[in-house]
């Protein structure tokens, strides 16, 4: 290269640090008409992709990818233009890298396992960028199935399904790939195997014949290949092997309505022995379509109520579809098999407002279980059918106990529809049956602010003696909003140690709305039972979310409290608020080594929520990886994952 051009270069090297997009793109399209000869300009184009300007960005792209350089030293910096927020640049950098070729595979998989990100868009860039490559690249791809980071290996397989049938040199490998310890590297064989398709048919056949210990993988992968891989799904659901018989149904639920030729072999494994059994095959046979209908009311004849239950299954999940079944399924809400009678509610209920003419004469009936059952069905209807809440609501007076929960229970599934039940509800709240109580608090609280009347009742509640209905009190009020704050500020001094802890709870489930309890809350970090403390710092954490101002302090105090689980609620409080908390880090860091494991943790998740503002904790939490409890060690390591952003995406 002649001195001429070498000076020629360095001078548009120093334009790259002009601030006028103009002289920057203009040297940039200069270097690129060079071509290799530019490359000692490589260093200064690759640095330029923090460019804010989009052009000079995708134009330094461009020209990188024409030199003929080390890939090894310019696949990273492209690799991180994938994510760029600018689209264009992103792209830019997708179509150089394809245009680098086969060759720089190894270079892009290579820095996979040093991207400090790995998101579902720069995974699905990645996988993108190698199928574009085209088929050549499924022998170097597998080299790779091997790799020990899963995410390597999740992008290799991927791509090698994208190729669909011309993949299926591939199938071996990846049925050795079932066996992966990853979850995730399972999921994606599964999905490959599937695009493959029938290809594959044969190597997998052979592998279940081998009585492999991964034939449930196979089983979902043959699901995903479809109808043709019905026989050996057909097979396999006589196995003796109750595990093997449940993946077979739910290969075929995979398979849908492509299934409706073996319909007999599904209704007949609805009388499997094993329950798991049974429920895969109903979602198997609903998924086949209204075609199998006919056979599954017919199967509710059948002497085994297990076959009935599953039957019912199988029409409840296919809903509105199955309404011709309603005649026979009114009749089994008497069954005196429970799992029968409650099958056939659920399947009312999900088929929906045809099913209610029925339902409300069935609501008259003599028997208690009936009618009970009948409040479940008409609970559940969506859309909700208002015409009906006369009937509930009447039922709240029932004789029998159990059907006047069932009739509370309907009433909170109706949201505002049962505004006029109110009075009612109210009323019931004074049962002496814990269950109803219950029911009827939670039906009361599901109506919102509509429910304002109820306020001085529910607050009777709170020294409720079940604490099931005490926090359902708590979820009530806070449902109400606003207009219950004045009533729980004042049961925070109450008397009695179980309506202050009730009504800390009841502020902390309303959140901001509820700021002006801060101080009362505040206030109630001083009480003398350490429930009641700990309740109130807990309410802290979600009420002054962003008052870190007002709440720092007390929570800073509480974290030497006596005892040790007001000191976990404060610090977990502290880990809540969306402002900075620098100033509560030193103290946080020595309750890394405090003696009890639990203050360790919460220490550790909260300082892990500081994220970047945390890095002089990370030495703390190098130690803190060898405590002797798992629960803080893992604690620790997802804290520092945390503030070095390191985070990957399962697949």
């Amino acid at each position: 290269m002649s001195i001429e051009t070498n000076e020629a270069i360095w001078l548009l090297i120093k334009k790259l640090s002009s601030s006028d997009t103009f002289i920057k793109v203009s040297a940039i399209e200069s270097l690129s008409q060079m071509g290799s000869n530019a490359s000692m300009a490589i260093p200064a184009l690759m640095q330029i992709l923090s460019d804010p300007s989009t052009e000079v960005k995708t134009s330094a792209i461009n020209t990188i990818s024409k030199m003929n350089v080390d890939a090894a030293l310019i696949v990273p910096s492209l690799m991180n233009s994938l994510i760029d927020h600018e689209l264009n640049v992103s792209k830019a950098a997708s179509q150089a890298l394809i245009r680098m070729g086969i060759n720089i595979v190894p270079n892009i998989l290579l820095n996979v396992k040093y991207l400090p990100v790995m998101n579902w868009e720069l995974y699905r860039a990645i996988v993108a960028i190698l199928t574009a490559m085209g088929t050549t690249i499924i022998a170097v791809l597998i080299k790779f199935f091997t790799d020990p980071n899963e995410n390597v290996r999740c992008i290799v397989v991927e791509t090698i399904g994208n190729f669909e049938s011309q993949a299926s040199v591939a199938t071996l490998q990846l049925i050795d790939l079932l066996a992966d310890k990853s979850s995730s590297v399972r999921w994606v064989t599964i999905r490959a195997l599937g695009k493959i398709g029938a290809t594959s048919l044969p190597n997998l056949a052979n592998t279940l014949d081998n009585s492999c210990n991964y034939n449930r993988w196979i089983l979902i992968a043959l699901g995903h290949i479809g109808a043709d891989a019905l026989h050996l799904l057909v097979n396999a659901l006589s196995d003796s092997q109750p595990e093997i018989r449940a993946t077979a149904a739910e290969a075929l639920a995979l398979i849908g309505p492509q299934a409706k030729s073996i319909i007999p072999e599904l209704i007949n494994t609805l009388t499997d022995n094993n329950a798991n059994v049974r429920s895969k095959a109903a979602w198997a046979a609903a998924n086949v379509g209204t075609e199998i209908i006919e056979k599954l009311i017919q199967t509710l004849h059948h002497r085994n109520w297990k076959a009935k239950t599953a039957a019912i299954m199988a029409l409840s999940i296919l809903g509105a579809k199955a309404a011709t079944a309603i005649p026979i399924l009114i009749p089994m809400l008497a069954h005196t098999n429970k799992n029968v009678s409650q099958a056939a509610a659920l399947a009312l209920g999900r088929i929906g407002t045809t099913a209610i003419p029925n339902l409300v004469i069935a609501l008259t009936d003599k028997k208690a279980r009936v009618r009970s059952s009948t409040l479940f069905a008409l609970g559940i209807i969506k859309p909700i059918a208002t015409e009906i809440v006369p009937q509930i609501t009447k039922a709240l007076l029932d004789r029998n106990i159990e059907v006047r929960i069932a009739a509370a229970n309907a009433l909170g599934n109706m949201e505002l529809h049962a505004i006029p039940a109110i009075p009612i509800l109210v009323t019931s709240t004074q049962n002496t049956n814990p269950v109803m109580r219950q029911a009827v608090v939670i039906a009361l609280g599901n109506l919102g602010s509509a429910a304002k009347p109820a306020i001085p009742t529910l607050i009777q509640l709170v020294t409720d003696q079940e604490i099931e209905v005490r926090m359902a009190v708590a979820t009530a009020l806070a449902n109400i909003g606003i207009a219950a704050l004045p009533a729980l500020t004042e049961s925070l001094v109450n008397q009695n140690y179980v309506a202050r802890i009730t009504a800390a709870i009841a502020i902390g489930k309303m959140g901001e709305v509820a700021k002006n309890a801060i101080q009362d809350l505040i206030e109630t970090l001083q009480d003398v039972h350490p429930e009641v403390r700990e309740a109130a710092a807990q309410a802290l954490g979600k009420v002054g979310v962003n008052a870190i101002d007002l709440i720092l302090l007390p929570l800073l105090t509480a974290l030497i409290d006596v005892n040790d689980y007001v000191r976990r609620a404060a610090i977990e409080a502290l880990g809540n608020v969306n402002q900075e908390i620098t100033t509560a880090l030193p103290l946080l860091i020595k309750l890394l080594s405090d003696a009890n494991p639990i203050i360790r943790e919460a220490a550790a998740n909260t300082i892990g929520k500081m994220r970047q503002q945390a890095k002089i904790a990370i030495p703390f939490l190098n130690i803190t990886l060898a405590d002797p409890y798992s629960e803080v060690r893992l604690a620790a390591e997802t804290a520092l994952n945390q503030i070095q952003n390191i985070h990957v995406s399962k697949y």
